[in-house]
């Protein structure tokens, strides 16, 4: 049994090794109108999601600058706030 198995490796990798150009060949030649199929259909995968890219970058440029301006209003009511509560300085020339 696995001398069998043996023998049809050793033998499989000699066909191939002798007559690897000629099933190289066949092997483009027999997939060629697939291969081009799957390249067509990665292109026009690609223009659609340009078109999705495209198409949703406007509301996304309109959502940062609204974010952008809320984080100003934040960072600035925060800041009012810390000075609002924070201690006045020690007043140093004051004797202990």
């Amino acid at each position: 049994m696995i001398r069998s198995f043996v023998t049809g490796v050793l033998v499989g990798g000699l066909v191939v090794w002798r007559w690897r150009q000629q099933i190289e060949g066949y092997v483009a030649e027999r997939t060629r109108g697939v291969r081009r199929s799957a390249a067509d259909r990665l292109h026009s995968v690609e223009e659609t999601a340009e078109r999705v890219f495209d198409h949703t970058a406007r509301p996304l440029r309109r959502a940062e600058s609204a974010l952008d301006h809320a984080k100003a209003q934040v960072r600035d009511t925060l800041r009012a706030g810390q000075e609002a509560i924070r201690p006045d300085p020690p007043d140093e020339r004051r004797p202990s």
